[in-house]
């Protein structure tokens, strides 16, 4: 339950708190003695896989701490198994199981909080609610309690550094720590489950190998027209009739995917609203290449090094936020394709094109032939 009124009370009792008890500025010392330590991500799913790298350092570096994940529901099953991670600590959402969420971030007890992406203002009050004493986020400028971060007197610090991949600007932060970077590259473990997933999809598109076409994203802007999808579908069908298809998204999805998969064949399985996050995971674990605009699921695939075919506009693979946005696989290839935007300025979210122009100027022929170069070097290998 979100109690009116909570939320701006919570951050008067922190700014007050902080005053009294203050976040000690950042000790590299204390750092690499810390006993536990909590990484918080609570935006998007593709805001927490492409901090997965922050994850592995501070696992390498410090392998006698407990690392503690703090993410959003939704997303935490995606690292429930995951060997690198001792805790995970869910965040609905603003005031939302404010007390249950303190109580739990307490009850881990942090030293240190490193914060590669957090919504603010909700979030870095109840990280310093948790009893860490340092807290460290990059870039620290556009937060409203700067005063509750260790990192705040770098001046370095402050702004997002242009042309970095938006991994490498996460791990600044571990930078910042004096510790080593272990890894640049995302990685999501299947979970232990994830054959039995893949067998499902092998028997539901009666092919012994299949890819996936994911068409939506959170912003309709993103989205894939649903004719360009079913056009991709068809010609993909044609030229790879061996191949069977998984049509991935959440239940609300599915009546509009049965209309793209109408007439592609057979060998099309519409997983969406069957599959849990994490059995999405090992879905896309298993096959042979991934179609994805640029969404979370699009990241998702590429951390478990699946090959993957990335349509991206109106955003940019390397100038969203004057940062690279685009898909990174540890061996997997990788595509992306790019058209220009129809409208200059583009409005983003509040475009008023359905569908979207700019996306519906991908030529299906362009699709084909970068879907056959990612997967022809080594057709459906694990």
């Amino acid at each position: 339950m979100d109690i009116p009124g909570l939320q701006f009370l919570l951050e008067r009792y922190v700014r007050y708190a902080a005053a009294r008890d203050p976040v000690l500025p950042l000790d590299r010392e204390m750092v690499r003695s810390s006993r536990r330590v909590l990484v918080a991500v609570t935006t998007g799913m593709g805001d927490l896989i492409l901090a997965s790298p922050v994850i592995e350092s501070l696992r390498k570096a410090l392998p006698n701490a407990e690392v503690g994940l703090f993410c959003r529901t939704a997303w935490a099953p995606l690292f429930w198994h995951d060997p690198r991670v001792d805790s995970v600590i869910d965040y609905r959402g603003k005031s939302r199981r404010v007390i249950r969420t303190v109580t739990a971030l307490r009850n881990f007890g942090p030293d240190l909080v490193v914060a590669p992406h957090v919504n603010d203002p909700d979030v870095l009050p109840l990280l310093y609610l948790s009893g860490a004493r340092q807290i460290v986020r990059v870039p620290w400028g556009t937060t409203r309690f700067p005063e509750l971060l260790s990192n705040r007197a770098d001046a370095a610090l402050r702004e997002s550094v242009r042309g970095l991949h938006v991994v490498d600007e996460r791990l600044r932060a571990i930078e910042a720590l004096g510790l080593p970077v272990a890894s640049r590259v995302p990685r999501v473990v299947p979970p232990p489950h994830a054959d039995k997933v893949c067998a499902r999809a092998i028997a539901a598109t009666g092919n012994a190998h299949y890819a996936v076409l994911h068409v939506f994203s959170a912003d309709v802007y993103r989205t894939i027209p649903a004719k360009l999808a079913s056009d991709c579908l068809r010609a993909l069908g044609q030229k790879y009739p061996d191949l069977g298809w998984v049509l991935s998204g959440s239940a609300p999805d599915r009546p509009a995917l049965e209309k793209i998969a109408a007439g592609a064949g057979s060998n099309i399985w519409i997983a969406a609203g069957e599959l849990s996050i994490d059995e999405s995971a090992a879905c896309l674990s298993g096959a042979c290449a991934v179609i994805s605009p640029d969404t979370g699921t699009l990241h998702l695939a590429a951390a478990l090094d699946r090959p993957v075919l990335a349509l991206f506009s109106p955003t940019r693979e390397a100038a969203t936020r004057e940062q690279v946005v685009g898909p990174r696989t540890a061996t997997a290839p990788a595509c992306v394709l790019e058209v220009p935007s129809v409208c200059d300025p583009c409005v983003g979210r509040r475009c008023p094109h359905r569908p979207v122009k700019c996306l519906q100027a991908f030529q299906v022929s362009d699709v084909v032939a970068a879907f056959e170069q990612i997967i022809e070097s080594g057709l459906c290998r694990k």
